[in-house]
């Protein structure tokens, strides 16, 4: 039954009872970790496809054990908190005892902010880096706030890069950019033979410091936690030319190989991580449509199968007039069920790009903070839309006590846009709809800079608000509600949504 699961449990509580519960995890298909830090010093693969989830072993687990589990000593989170579930230990209980799969939502184990905060240690860690480069800031920026420049840098002169940037105008984004495409090429690589391990582990390493150094890297000997070698010298090159030749060979022999290829393209289905790939490739598939004819398709959940069926139509870009039916149609039929209730669009489409790759809304209704109410509103909703035909479907569980919907949907027929898309419905509390915002408007890179300076000043910023970090590792909240406040309380000039493209 847990076959296909990743369970890191936390904590370790080495009673026998413990014991007897691994053996039958362990017997059911499931692999057992404690906690996410092993696997690095393992150098293995850290789990962060959807079958990982953490199972919380002990109702009253402390948050700094919650936190030596799932935080490297820099402060930075080892696991998705987005896609990972967290659960009580009794979800593995219930689906064992009824010999069936319970819903992750009806587990959940509530993580209060102080759980998702770095220790004191690693504060004081980021402190330091910080105080570092404050030292070494000239005097004639002394005008303009810090944490305000690391923001700009991060968008504003990002967007102005050309021909002016070899030589001055690289920013660290272009080099992180280009370590996160290495490390997954090594990380599809290190499948077929395993000395590419050690190097994946070598980059992760890298871009840690990278992302932790808060001023534009004129030179690798600006990070000192780095050793001279390969790594400083492919920084050096990329600063001076905007990519290193080790890299761009890479490239071209990984385009050429037909392993890495299949790799590739397997890793566009919906559902499929590298392993699950190259499940594929040693069971001498080829090609997408053979999948459904082979014995390992029996194998596969049901999001993986459904990513096969409609590979061909998630694959395809969203046309930003598509986007905009999609929007029309949802608010509708929100507004039929409830005046009151909305439905906002978010990612990449109020960003202003001109495509997207799924469809991400935000559901809120005025005044409304209670979880029970807006999962029941979202459920009613997900409900109607099948009812109409909108939605194709289903990624995730349809119930009552869902947070978020993940599914395919389709526009009504005659539609000059005909094609299953990919769509992400999640429901927040109207006090938090400043945080989430900033967090589901995205994208990915400007929000950990944005978590990052927050980090530096002694703050916590996630989806849920902007809280201070007391001394006693308690959260204080500052703001939810108002997403230009929470700029302001980080001392950073309210970047607009259309600029948020690093």
């Amino acid at each position: 039954m847990l076959k296909h699961f990743n369970l890191v449990v936390i904590p370790r509580l080495n009673s026998r009872l413990e014991n007897t519960r691994l053996d039958l995890w362990k017997a059911n298909g499931a692999k057992v970790w404690f906690g996410f830090q092993s696997l690095y010093a393992s150098k293995k693969d850290l789990p962060t496809n959807s079958k990982t989830i953490v199972v919380i072993n002990d109702p009253k687990l402390k948050p700094s054990v919650f936190r030596k589990a799932t935080f490297d000593q820099d402060g930075n989170c080892l696991f998705d908190q987005k896609t990972t579930p967290v659960v009580s230990v009794d979800w593995l209980i219930s689906s064992l005892k009824s010999d069936q799969l319970k819903p992750t939502d009806e587990f959940k184990f509530e993580l209060r902010p102080s759980f998702l905060q770095p220790s004191k240690k690693q504060l004081k860690n980021v402190s330091n880096l910080k105080r570092k480069a404050e030292d070494d800031d000239n005097d004639d920026v002394s005008s303009i706030s810090k944490t305000e420049r690391l923001a700009k840098r991060l968008t504003v002169n990002n967007r102005s890069q050309g021909s002016d940037r070899v030589g001055k105008g690289t920013t660290n984004i272009e080099i992180i950019k280009i370590f996160e495409d290495l490390i997954q090429i090594y990380e599809s690589l290190q499948l077929f033979d395993n000395k590419n391990a050690f190097k994946v582990n070598n980059y992760r390493l890298a871009l840690k410091a990278i992302e932790r150094y808060n001023k534009p890297i004129k030179s690798s000997t600006d990070l000192k936690s780095l050793s001279k070698g390969s790594i400083t010298s492919h920084i050096d090159e990329i600063i001076k030319t905007g990519t290193f030749e080790k890299y761009e060979i890479l490239k071209k022999q990984t385009s050429k190989n037909e392993m890495m290829n299949l790799m590739t393209k397997f890793n566009k289905i919906h559902g499929f991580s590298n392993k699950s790939s190259y499940k594929l490739i040693k069971a001498g598939i080829t090609k997408i449509e053979d999948i459904s004819f082979n014995e390992i398709y029996s194998s596969l959940n049901k999001q993986q199968k459904l990513g096969i069926k409609y590979y061909e139509d998630w694959l395809k870009k969203i046309p930003r007039a598509e986007v905009s039916q999609h929007v029309d149609l949802i608010t509708n039929e929100a507004r039929k069920l409830d005046p009151n209730l909305k439905v906002d669009i978010m990612g990449s489409y109020l960003r202003g790009n001109s495509t997207c790759g799924d469809i991400d809304f935000m559901l809120y209704k005025e005044n409304l903070d209670d979880p029970a109410e807006l999962h029941d509103l979202l459920y009613k909703l997900v409900r109607q839309l099948i009812q109409v035909g909108y939605i194709e479907c289903e990624l995730n569980e349809v119930s009552p006590t869902m947070h978020k919907f993940n599914g395919g949907s389709r526009l009504p027929p005659g539609d000059s846009y005909n094609y299953c898309r990919r769509i992400d419905i999640i429901s927040v509390p109207y006090k938090e709809l400043g945080a989430a915002r900033i967090y589901f408007v995205g994208n990915d890179i400007f929000n950990r800079t944005i978590r990052l300076l927050a980090s530096m000043k002694g703050y916590h910023l996630s989806d849920k608000g902007l809280f201070k970090v007391n001394a006693d590792e308690s959260h204080t909240l500052l703001e939810s509600f108002d997403e230009r406040k929470i700029f302001q309380l980080l001392e950073v000039e309210f970047v607009e949504y259309s600029n948020r493209n690093i």
